[in-house]
């Protein structure tokens, strides 16, 4: 089984995936939108903005208000595509945008 494959025993009875942390990387948002420079293996990763802030995922994303809503400090996982990038846009405040490839 791959290590990617490997289920944990939820204590509810149910299951977990279970997920290694890989890359990490950071960018600032403001009332402009910051986007991530290195682009994104396919699969899982996780997403946390240090402040409410609209995201985007995709090939050569730049966030705006019509994009999804992420509230401060909330761990969001999205499955992505090879080349992806993520980009956060204020809501009201700038943050920092946090990724992190789950392999």
């Amino acid at each position: 089984m791959a290590e990617a494959d490997l289920e944990l025993e939820a204590a509810s009875g149910g299951h977990v995936q279970a997920l290694r942390p890989g890359t990490h990387q950071n960018v600032a948002y403001t009332d402009t939108a910051g986007t991530i420079g290195t682009a994104l293996e396919r699969g899982i990763v996780e997403i946390v903005c240090t402040s409410a802030a609209y995201v985007k995922v995709g090939a050569n994303p730049t966030a705006t208000t019509s994009d999804m809503y992420v509230p401060a400090n909330m761990v969001k996982c999205h499955r992505v595509n090879e080349g992806d990038k993520v980009s956060a846009l204020q809501v009201s405040d700038g943050g920092t945008l946090h990724v992190t490839q789950m392999n």
